[in-house]
């Protein structure tokens, strides 16, 4: 989700020369390539000149071609692909199906309702006051309201769809259980592990449930946030005896002893989004967990056989109070249809739901009903992060910044923002509007905007942004503040208490 940041202090007379200085482009090497992983920055200020007290410049890498384009065409195929299926009407599928029943079941242990679906029941959580709150998530510094009233805004392609770049793990089957919040957060991390590795992972949601077994987005990250998670073929899911546990009666700790070493990843961080952030955030690459009201809303899907399956269009608003459900999901994509965006949920009750487990939910039900959303960070296991984050140049002269990856001063890219491995970000007519080419891929563009909030100033362009932070925020402790670079696609910078990321 995110790359690693690296912070170099620098006079604030940087931020003023940001892209005014083009630059040559560089070619990737071993050490240069993209990081597996993110890599929490401290803002320092450490030594990094040379004996004669200048800034220590990476300037020895000899020119380079822009990477060859891997992905355009195999993208723009299964956008077509997709755009030429019909998506059903949802506010005529609300009122063909009328509104939505829910069978009224208390749970002492967090469910409020049932529903069925090919004649299983599953459990609806209790949408209580601080469902799917998770406390203490990041905050990004630059949201999408900002950027849509940027100089230069970023254009998001009509589709994304992970399923069609072999991105998204198996359906689970929560089943009879409470665990919609652990089932749909392994969804989210068998996406992100394939955002780092090219194969999507199948990790363990029984472990995770394991470790809280309550209905409850907080706790399901911090029960699992830096532990380590396994595959699901060491501890598969099974809802009969997840529906077993909870608070007062946890997994015996043997249940898990055979998963210990066995991680695949761990899930580091999580970061809240502002609803209009979400489909901004999907086109970035990164899957959204999130909560919503009135869930039995989603329980039937209309569409013809074989096409998209879209959700009858609903308001939590206008149900009796006895009926306002909770439900955890996870957003795999989205596509644009006659100027209507369509979110792409990956659901936890079957692959009988839907379109074998997914269903359409246009923008308007999802923003009247949508509680909370986050991206969640996850790295790999042996996937190698740099590990000098934080560590970078004193200052950079004019015209370079502190590479994004390795923190060491480079000359600035043609567009003004900085190197990412010692690669610049190109503009790609096949990639298209508001797109980039990155070591061959077509990622995000950063906007164009400048902006200042909580003494951080930003300054962004194409190919990323530059932070400039001023002395005493964030550790920063040098005269003339610090700078924080983050490349497309992972241009925002988040805000967790004292620690600042790139995501």
């Amino acid at each position: 989700m995110t790359r690693t940041m690296r912070v170099a202090c620098v006079p604030m007379v940087v931020l003023a020369l940001l892209g005014l200085a083009a630059c040559r482009k560089r070619a990737p090497s071993d050490s240069g390539k993209e990081s597996k992983s993110k890599t929490s920055a401290k803002v320092t200020d450490p030594d990094d000149e040379d004996e004669n007290g200048d800034p220590d410049e990476d300037d020895s890498v000899a020119p380079a071609a822009v990477s060859e384009l891997t992905d355009a065409e195999e993208t723009r195929l299964a956008t077509l692909a997709l755009l030429a299926k019909d998506m059903p009407d949802p506010i005529a599928a609300a009122k063909k199906n009328g509104p939505p029943k829910v069978e009224l079941k208390k749970d002492p242990r967090g469910s409020c309702g049932e529903i069925r679906i090919g004649g299983q029941a599953y459990k609806l959580d209790c949408d209580t006051e601080g469902y799917g709150e998770v406390k203490g998530a990041g905050v990004p510094l630059i949201d999408e309201d900002e950027i849509g009233a940027s100089s230069a805004p970023t254009k998001l392609p009509d589709v994304v769809d992970f399923r069609t770049k072999n991105q998204v793990g198996p359906v689970i089957d929560q089943g009879g259980s409470l665990s919609c919040t652990a089932v749909s957060l392994a969804h989210v991390v068998n996406h992100e592990i394939a955002l780092r590795t090219g194969k999507p992972g199948a990790v363990s949601a029984m472990q995770m449930w394991g470790r809280y077994a309550n209905p409850s987005m907080d706790e399901a990250i911090k029960k699992n946030e830096g532990k380590g998670i396994a595959p699901a073929a060491l501890l598969p899911y099974d809802w009969r005896t997840a529906d077993k546990w909870d608070k007062t009666s946890p997994p015996s700790p043997s249940t898990f002893t055979k998963l210990d070493g066995q991680a695949v990843a761990d899930v580091i961080d999580v970061v809240k989004l502002n609803p209009k952030s979400v489909k901004g955030t999907l086109a970035q690459g990164h899957a959204v967990w999130f909560a919503i009201h009135g869930a039995h809303g989603l329980q039937k899907t209309e569409g013809s056989p074989g096409g998209p399956q879209v959700v009858p269009a609903y308001d939590y608003q206008t149900m009796p109070s006895s009926q306002r459900m909770g439900h955890a999901m996870a957003l795999m994509g989205y596509r644009v249809k006659d100027g209507k965006t369509y979110y792409l949920l990956q659901n936890s009750w079957g692959t009988g739901y839907g379109e074998k487990g997914y269903a359409y939910l246009d923008e308007t039900t999802f923003m009247k009903n949508v509680k909370y959303a986050y991206s969640v960070e996850v790295v790999p296991k042996g996937s190698k992060a740099k590990t000098n984050a934080g560590v970078g140049a004193t200052k950079c002269t004019p015209g370079h910044l502190p590479d994004a990856q390795t923190g060491k001063c480079a000359l600035k890219c043609a567009d003004g923002s900085a190197r990412n491995g010692n690669v610049c970000a190109a503009a790609s007519t096949a990639c298209g509007a508001g797109m980039v080419n990155v070591n061959g891929r077509c990622v995000r563009a950063a906007p164009t905007l400048k902006t200042k909030k909580d003494g951080i100033a930003a300054n962004c362009v194409p190919g990323g942004c530059a932070y400039a932070i001023d002395k005493g925020a964030f550790g920063c402790t040098r005269v003339g503040g610090c700078v924080i670079t983050c490349a497309a696609p992972t241009f925002k910078l988040v805000r967790n208490g004292t620690k600042l990321t790139c995501n």
